[in-house]
C-alpha cells in the first residue's frame, strides 16, 4: 500500500468531528405536536387582528404606528436592541458589582440598565404583539412561543426590580440572570421568524407606488358627460365595470336615489338600443359616422 492510499485509509478510520446547527432544528414542527397549541395560538392572534379591524381608523392608526410604517421598517426589531442591550448589559455589571473597588459603581449602573430594559419592555411587547397579528400561520406557534417567553423574562425582571428596592440584590441577580437566560432563547427564537419565517419582511423587490384607479363606466360623467352617456348607449356592449362610490356623481351615491331610479335608468338604456337597432340604415350610417367623432 502506498503512502498515499495509507494516509487516506487511515483518515477515513478517524472520528470526523461534527459542529452542531441550529439551523437544523424546525420550531413550528416541534411546538405543533404540542396538542392544542397552534389552534389557541391561531385563535388570539387573528382575535387582535379582528380587534384592530373593528377599531376603526384610530386603531388602524395604532397598529401601523406599531408595525412601523412609518419608520420603513419593524419598529419591534428597533425596540428589541434598546431591551436586550439594558437587560444583557445589567446582568454583567450586577456581576462585576460582586468583586472589585467599584462595586456600588456597577450596582447602581445595573440597577439602571435593568430599569431602563424593563421600561423599555413594554412598547417592545406592543409592537411584537401588532406584528404577531398579522404573522403567517406557518410560524404562528414559534411566534406565540418567542411572545410568552418574553413575558416570563419581564416578569423576573420585573420582580429582579422589586428586590433590588428592597436591598435584597443577591436574590434579584438571580431572578435577572433567569431572566437573561429565557431572553436568550427567545431572541434566538425572534431571529428564527425573521431570518426562516420572513415575518416583518417586505418580500417585494421593488414595490414602487400605486398606480391611481380609473374606472370607466356611463355613470362617471364628470368629463364629457354628454358624448360619454351617447356612447355608452348606442355603441359599446353592455359589461359590468367595477366602479368605486366616490366616482359616482352626486345624484347616483347610494342612499340619495331608490334602487328603482337606477333600474329605470338601465331599463332605458336597453330600451334605447333596440330602438336603435330597429331604425332605418340611413340612420344607423349617421349614428356610425358620429361614433367615430366621438371616438376620435
Amino acid at each position: 500500500m502506498t503512502a498515499a492510499a495509507l494516509a487516506e485509509a487511515r483518515a477515513e478510520e478517524a472520528p470526523t468531528l461534527v459542529v452542531p446547527s441550529l439551523n437544523q432544528i424546525r420550531p413550528e414542527e416541534m411546538l405543533t405536536e404540542i396538542p392544542d397549541y397552534k389552534p389557541i395560538a391561531k385563535k388570539v392572534s387573528r382575535g387582535v387582528h379582528d380587534l384592530v379591524l373593528k377599531g376603526g381608523e384610530p386603531a388602524r392608526f395604532a397598529a401601523d404606528l406599531l408595525h412601523g410604517t412609518w419608520l420603513g421598517h419593524p419598529l419591534h426589531s428597533v425596540l428589541t436592541d434598546l431591551t436586550i442591550g439594558a437587560w444583557t448589559f445589567g446582568s454583567l455589571l450586577d456581576i462585576l458589582s460582586l468583586r472589585g473597588g467599584h462595586r456600588r459603581g456597577n450596582a447602581r449602573a445595573a440597577d439602571k440598565l435593568i430599569t431602563l430594559g424593563t421600561a423599555a419592555a413594554i412598547p417592545t411587547a406592543l409592537t411584537g404583539l401588532a406584528d404577531y397579528s398579522t404573522i403567517p400561520e406557518g410560524a404562528v406557534t414559534t411566534g406565540a412561543t418567542h411572545g410568552l417567553i418574553n413575558a416570563a423574562a419581564l416578569a423576573l425582571y420585573g420582580l429582579s426590580l422589586g428586590l433590588r428596592k428592597l436591598g435584597l440584590r443577591l436574590p434579584a441577580m438571580i431572578l435577572s440572570g433567569l431572566g437573561l437566560g429565557l431572553i436568550l432563547v427567545s431572541s434566538w427564537l425572534g431571529g428564527h421568524l425573521a431570518y426562516h419565517y420572513k415575518v416583518g419582511v417586505n418580500r417585494s423587490e421593488n414595490p414602487g407606488k400605486p398606480k391611481p384607479w380609473q374606472p370607466q363606466a356611463w355613470m362617471r360623467v364628470r368629463v364629457k358627460p354628454f358624448e360619454r352617456l351617447l356612447k355608452r348607449l348606442f355603441f359599446e356592449p353592455d359589461v359590468a365595470v367595477p366602479l368605486a362610490p366616490n366616482e359616482l356623481p352626486v345624484w347616483l351615491q347610494p342612499g340619495l336615489l331608490p334602487r328603482a331610479v337606477l333600474e329605470a335608468l338601465s331599463a332605458m338604456n336597453s330600451t334605447v338600443r333596440f330602438f336603435v337597432h330597429l331604425t332605418s340604415g340611413r340612420l344607423r350610417r349617421w349614428l356610425t359616422k358620429l361614433r367615430d367623432r366621438l371616438s376620435s
